[in-house]
């Protein structure tokens, strides 16, 4: 059994996928701000939609409900989603996942400030 990649999204499947995440991201408290980003949102083959997340400053985000998170998002899209937070992260890939698709930003701004 191989793990091929699913096709490139087409614009139909892509809107779909990010209207589909957008809200549920907003809605988490466990959210400030978060990016799409990998091949799913460079529109090429892919295995999963990676998501990454900023967590507010003084929120306790334990592992369990960012594991729920991201299977309450996978199971929206009927895709697997790969959720990483940017909370201490490396600023390479800071860099790379903030510079992909803005999902939701309680404000504007923030992602601006890291």
């Amino acid at each position: 059994m191989t793990n091929a990649p699913h096709p490139a999204p087409e614009e139909r499947e892509f809107d779909a996928v990010v209207g589909a995440l957008a809200p549920l991201l907003r809605a988490s408290p466990l959210v400030e701000y978060a990016f799409g980003h990998g091949s799913f949102f460079e529109r090429l083959p892919y295995h999963d939609i990676d998501i990454a997340i900023r967590v507010p400053e003084g929120a306790l985000a334990d592992h369990h409900a960012l594991y729920a998170l991201a299977a309450m998002c996978g199971h929206a899209v009927g895709r697997p989603v790969d959720l990483q937070e940017l909370n201490g992260t490396t600023p390479g890939f800071r860099w790379v996942a903030t510079s992909g698709t803005l999902l939701c930003a309680r404000d504007p701004e923030c992602s601006r400030r890291d």
